[in-house]
């Protein structure tokens, strides 16, 4: 991916989300160190109401600047969100009708979270939202983050992004039998088409359309959803390759459907998202197939913006041979499709 100018055009653009025009209720300002009153760049503001509901989120500029709409007057509160740092909330703060509040300062505490003292061995009890104090909820509170920035910039599409997307044909030992890929510019580095989040829990991640199985992988929409983190218990697990991540993994409840698992890994130090691993359980084979399944990598821009920068989704090819009652699956390779990000730029970028 090509750096220096193109990504010094986010910050540019991510500024002019932080000061929209004004109109109806707005509250305008700042989040900084509480004991250096520095900025806090690239974390979200949040307005949620009373009872915790998100209404609006602004990304914080090189200033700490955010200007968040409400959707009328009301009672509300900010809480500022960054990787790597405790949630902080601020104070209620009232709106009247069409009232700007100018120069509000949200000053949060400049401690990092420290995964490196969590201990994942000896837990095995696999929890469904775990709860607030958890290990599993601290690493789960970065990954949301992480998750919420993504879905945001793909929501917005502020940006644009050149990506290669290619089809590759394996053998059963995933050798390459044919492949082909072209470039394509988008406006939005979402990786997966995933349908409603409750369709999918109750229907089922894989489907049966005009005779050919339509495999759905995970995106930032559908892991921050009701029906997936009802759906699903989390439990954390030490890296295997001795790598210095820790993992949170994702396990189906029921098994009446197709559904996915998988894990998603967070560097202890920094306590960002790095990688999602997922594959599909439940299927309707009677043979065991081991590569199905993908892969989402993550990073984060100079400018706090959480792009996927990389994804694959690999599926099974099964096919039957012999007569009844005595036909037989047998796996014949994969097709797997994917993408790779090589370049962020402007929205009127040709």
């Amino acid at each position: 991916m090509r750096t220096g100018r193109r990504l010094a055009l986010v910050a540019a653009i991510l500024a002019c989300v932080a000061s929209p025009p004004a109109w109806g209720q707005e509250i305008r300002g700042r989040v900084v160190e509480r004991a250096t009153g520095e900025a806090v760049m690239g974390g979200f503001a949040v307005l949620v109401d009373e009872g915790g509901l998100e209404m609006a989120r602004s990304l914080t500029d090189a200033r700490g600047a955010f200007a968040l709409l409400a959707p009328g007057p009301g009672t509300y509160r900010i809480r500022s969100e960054r990787i790597g740092f405790r949630v902080a909330v601020s104070d209620l703060i009232d709106l009247a009708d069409n009232q700007v509040v100018e120069d509000y300062t949200l000053a949060v505490e400049p401690i990092l979270v420290q995964l490196d003292a969590i201990t994942v061995e000896g837990d095995d009890i696999c929890r469904v939202r775990p709860e607030e104090g958890m290990a599993a909820a601290t690493v789960w509170e970065e990954i949301r983050k992480a998750l919420a920035a993504t879905r945001w910039l793909e929501q917005s599409r502020l940006l644009t992004y050149r990506i290669f997307k290619y089809r590759r044909e394996l053998k059963p030992d995933l050798r390459v039998e044919r492949e082909a890929g072209n470039f394509e510019v988008v406006s939005a580095s979402r990786p997966f088409h995933t349908e409603d989040p409750a369709l999918l829990e109750a229907d089922g991640y894989v489907r049966i359309e005009r005779g050919d199985a339509v495999f759905f992988g995970p995106d930032a929409h559908l892991l921050l959803s009701d029906p997936f983190l009802d759906g699903h218990c989390f439990r954390l697990m030490p890296s295997e390759d001795g790598s210095d991540h820790v993992g949170l993994t994702f396990v189906p409840l029921a098994d009446s459907v197709p559904n996915l698992t998988g894990v998603l890994w967070v560097d202890r130090a920094s306590a960002e998202l790095r990688r999602l691993e997922f594959t599909f359980v439940n299927l309707p084979i009677s043979i065991e197939v081991k590569h199905m399944g993908g892969e989402v990598t993550f990073r984060r821009t100079p400018d706090g913006a959480w792009v996927a920068t990389a994804w694959y989704l690999r599926a099974p090819v099964i096919r039957t041979r012999g007569a009844r009652p005595f036909r037989r699956q047998y796996l014949d390779g994969y097709v797997e499709e994917g993408a790779e990000l090589v370049e962020i730029m402007p929205p009127d970028s040709p």
